[in-house]
């Protein structure tokens, strides 16, 4: 079983700037504390609805948050939100744009894989993408459903911590 996950694991990364953990190993709390909210307003369905989600709920998290919707039947997405600490970190606002028109594989490859086999994954790795190295990312991206089957949002948190302090600890 461990091969097939990495194999799993290996589809989806471009170390060393996004490496994929379906195990979700999370080291910043809030992501783990984002996915416990999730779960919790999920209950017994496989995924909750963005509509279960009060800003209240996600006061710890807003600056770090950024919605995607599902377009075309999940070929292409769309960034509807990015928070702010986000565009501080990473010097660009892709609010509005298309995942296709910011990132190209295997971004798109992961997004596509969790349209069709809904699950939390968490991803992290180097801010290469933006030429800026220095910093590391961690990543949940939480699936959500209006209709409790078709994946059609995904609710997303991301985190930046210096890459020298990941490497020390």
């Amino acid at each position: 079983m461990n091969s097939a996950r990495n194999q799993e694991t290996d589809r989806f990364s471009a170390s060393p700037w996004h490496i994929v953990d379906f195990a979700l190993a999370f080291e910043d709390t809030r992501l783990s504390n984002l996915k416990a909210l999730w779960d919790r307003k999920r209950g017994d369905r496989a995924m909750p609805a963005r509509a279960d989600f009060d800003p209240t709920d996600l006061r710890e998290h807003i600056g770090s948050l950024f919605l995607v919707d599902v377009l075309e039947g999940g070929d292409d997405f769309q960034y509807r939100l990015i928070g702010s600490a986000i565009v501080d970190a990473v010097g660009r606002d892709v609010t509005g744009k298309k995942v296709s028109d910011v990132f190209e594989e295997p971004i798109l490859r992961l997004y596509r894989h969790l349209v069709q086999h809904p699950t939390p994954v968490r991803t992290h790795g180097t801010v290469e993408w933006r030429q800026r190295c220095y910093l590391e990312h961690e990543c949940i991206l939480l699936p959500l459903s209006d209709d409790g089957r078709t994946v059609n949002k995904f609710i997303c948190e991301m985190v930046f911590t210096p890459a020298s302090r990941r490497a020390a600890g």
